[in-house]
């Protein structure tokens, strides 16, 4: 009798932990009837300037983003960044769609996927809503800007050894041009990228110093499971 409840209770143990394991491995979180086909593809800029060439029907937009905030603040918050601009997403935005994990990493690749809308009585888009979302595996995404957090290097090369072409002074932009391969660098892991400077300088550099600062504090997400 002893061993059966033994066995009864790691049965329910295995439950439980399969489940928590379950909502950790959550990669993806969408509303009842979504449907992908309608969502264009925009950057922030793109689909807030396209909104306000109002018709009378919601605008339905996807973007590429890295989540930068995970904060309680009446429901689930999260801040998006994409385009070296933090301000495009707010708790107004996101605190009412509650599929996002509360462990997810910050600076985690995701892309969005959310519309404009108009509120009642008024004649005008005035409001935005996240329909969707999914974790994505790109360490950078080519056409976007990212802050140099330190003064980096720009190599001629994906290679330590490469020449110097350049430097990315700290807190000044670049542009993405290529994603190279993945490695690791002082401890932490992202890609190569091939840059265009504010001045205009090409060259390749470490994306992990291309970042708000935040992304190598944890190690971001993939669409994989959690520990892979």
């Amino acid at each position: 009798m002893f061993r059966k409840q033994i066995g009864f209770i790691a049965v329910l143990f295995s439950l439980a932990c399969m489940s928590l394991f379950a909502e950790s491995d959550e990669r993806s979180g969408f509303v009842d009837g979504f449907d992908e086909t309608k969502y264009k593809e925009a950057t922030f800029e793109e689909a807030t300037r396209e909104s306000k060439n109002w018709t009378g029907e919601p605008k339905y937009f996807k973007t590429k983003c890295h989540i930068i905030e995970n904060t309680q603040y009446y429901g689930y918050v999260l801040g998006f960044y994409s385009d070296a601009d933090r301000k495009d997403f707010n708790h107004d935005d996101t605190k009412y769609l509650h599929s996002f994990p509360k462990d997810i990493s910050m600076f985690t690749s995701v892309e969005i996927y959310y519309h404009y809308f108009a509120y009642a009585g008024s004649y005008q888009c005035n409001g935005k809503e996240i329909d969707g979302w999914k974790v994505l595996d790109d360490v950078r995404f080519v056409g976007q800007r990212y802050k140099a957090t330190g003064n980096l290097r720009i190599r001629e090369s994906p290679s330590l050894q490469a020449g110097q072409v350049g430097r990315i002074p700290q807190g000044e932009y670049a542009t993405i041009l290529e994603v190279g391969e993945k490695t690791a660098i002082d401890g932490i892991e992202s890609a190569w990228v091939k840059v265009r400077t504010q001045s205009g300088k090409e060259g390749w550099c470490f994306a992990g110093y291309l970042t708000d600062g935040t992304e190598y504090r944890e190690k971001p997400w993939t669409s994989g499971k959690a520990g892979e």
